[in-house]
């Protein structure tokens, strides 16, 4: 009998997968004993984080499952496996760029600067992937806010040989969407959420992320360089203050659309 095993650390949101193959001369027979129910114990060392997690694998004649000592991981049976995820992935990951223990040439600074920016929008697109994909109201908002998705006809044949049409198309058009613009994200935001960005995250903050996505544009498409042809220098200090500024923004995002109390649906 094997068993696939999957759930992301509760940490660093590393997702974890395997196989356990449960040897059937160990499958207990019933009546042949008080207990029925056999079990397995793994120790896994998440490779990102190196956090040590007990699973345990019970199994019968004719099932097996498993679960994670004293609760500690995401079950992507969860209903919220993937937002959870999502946040705690990026935090973890504005956490790796603060602490890696590199030689910090200019170079260095102006990749982890730009990566914290692709953090960002990251974690921006996989929240609004999972309401829009998880809640029938969001997901009509975001139609009815789009006018690409609005105009969008098809025939009756279409809808009765592809029930999932509709849904295909909205996630072919939020593949399209660009999350580091924030005028996209704003719009997002009032759209689906009913919510505007600069109460979120607050107005001299989002004026901030504009700056900064404006310099990550020159930092991946001018090698570094302004429109004027000036350097962008982003030294470790600087840039500390860029990947705790990402990570306030994260928090309250998180927090501000958490607090709406959406209802997620389990299909």
């Amino acid at each position: 009998m094997e068993l696939y095993i999957q759930f992301a650390c509760s940490k660093c949101g590393e997702e974890v997968y395997f196989k356990h193959y449960i040897d059937d001369c160990n499958v207990p027979i019933p009546g042949s004993s008080n207990d029925d129910t056999g079990e397995d114990l793994i120790t896994n060392d998440c490779k990102r984080c190196g956090d040590n997690r007990n699973v345990i694998i019970n199994y019968d004649l004719s099932s097996a499952g498993f679960f994670v000592a004293n609760n500690d991981a995401l079950l992507v049976t969860d209903d919220d496996y993937t937002l959870k995820r999502a946040y705690i992935n990026a935090i973890y990951s504005l956490n790796e760029l603060q602490e890696a223990d590199v030689n910090y040439t200019d170079f260095i600074g102006r990749l982890f600067f730009t990566h914290s920016i692709t953090i960002l929008e990251t974690y921006l697109s996989d929240l609004f992937k999972f309401y829009i994909n998880s809640n029938f109201s969001c997901f009509l908002k975001f139609i009815e806010s789009s006018k690409d998705l609005k105009s969008e006809k098809f025939t009756l044949v279409d809808f009765l040989t592809n029930k999932n049409l509709p849904l295909q198309k909205v996630n072919s058009r939020l593949d399209e969407l660009l999350f580091h613009n924030l005028g996209v994200v704003s719009a997002l935001f009032e759209g689906v959420f009913n919510l505007k960005i600069n109460d979120v995250i607050g107005r001299e903050n989002r004026s901030s992320l504009e700056k900064l996505i404006s310099y990550r544009h020159d930092c991946v498409h001018r090698n570094g360089r302004t429109k004027n042809g000036e350097n962008i220098f982003t030294d470790r200090d600087v840039n500390m203050k860029i990947f705790d500024e990402m990570k306030r923004t994260i928090h309250k995002i998180h927090r501000a659309v958490l607090n709406l109390e959406i209802e997620i649906n389990s299909n």
